[in-house]
């Protein structure tokens, strides 16, 4: 779980020097690598696409069919949105990322948006209500 009372004053002062981003923005980043390492046991430092992945899935997960559109509210509409968040949590040491990870970002083969989509299709698939077949007698 992110811990939100070490990060909550640096982020807002992030968001009060820098206001094109919500804290929204700089928390679905934080969500994201917790999501990207959910599946592993041991801390290591995600690819870009994992990260991407993993706040596709955070914002899937928590707001379903909204998604897209917390996303769009969060202001990280496009990958270059995204690589600044970030970019302003590594320059502020709340994030350790080579620069290859920085660049990898842009260089992801999808527009952001997409794997967000994927991510609200695969959790719907997942978690959707079965209705299971009954025989009827007459």
């Amino acid at each position: 779980m992110v811990d939100y009372a070490r990060l909550k004053d640096p982020i807002s002062e992030i968001v009060k020097a820098d206001g094109r981003y919500p804290f929204g923005a700089y928390a679905a980043v934080f969500e994201g690598l917790e999501r990207g390492l959910a599946a592993e046991h041991v801390k290591r430092h995600l690819t870009p696409e994992e990260l991407v992945q993993g706040i596709a899935k955070y914002v899937a997960t928590e707001f379903g069919f909204l998604a897209r559109t917390v996303v769009e509210d969060l202001r990280l509409r496009i990958k270059a949105d995204l690589r600044t968040v970030v970019e302003t949590l590594s320059q502020c040491k709340l994030l350790v990322l080579s620069p290859a990870n920085l660049e990898g970002i842009a260089a992801l083969p999808r527009p952001f948006l997409v794997y967000v989509d994927d991510a609200v299709e695969n959790d719907l698939l997942a978690n959707s209500p079965r209705i299971e077949p009954t025989r009827f007698h007459l």
